[in-house]
């Protein structure tokens, strides 16, 4: 997969992964949020590992990237399950959803940082 910058072509490349993710996994996946978040942490996992790896195992920056289309793929796929799922396409039903959704996030990356520090 040649990966493309702008944001055509990297939205080209998230729909050919959809593809190639519902060839392998099926098109019908209505699976539980929960189920969803685990598939997408383990993705996103895999792009911290070529972070952390890219410089001691000489990984190209093309691993990352192909890992973040994966990432942006099961994104996409979970919001297609919700729709069908009658869960809707809405982005943000209540103002707090963000806030609690954000707060989250920044755990997350806090911790993130705080592992990178430590591996300096």
């Amino acid at each position: 997969m040649g990966f493309r910058s702008n944001q055509e072509g990297v939205l080209e490349d998230i729909r050919i992964e959809r593809r190639r993710q519902d060839e392998k996994w099926g098109p019908d996946r209505e699976l539980s949020d929960p189920h969803w978040l685990t598939i997408l942490m383990e993705e996103v996992g895999e792009v911290a590992m070529t972070l952390l790896d890219e410089p001691e195992k000489g990984h190209p920056a093309c691993l990352t990237n192909k890992e973040l289309i994966q990432v942006a793929a099961v994104v996409v796929a979970w919001m297609e399950s919700r729709a069908v799922q009658g869960e809707g396409a809405a982005a943000w039903v209540h103002d707090d959803d963000r806030v609690a959704f954000l707060a989250a996030y920044n755990k997350t990356f806090d911790a993130a940082m705080r592992v990178e520090r430590k591996r300096k």
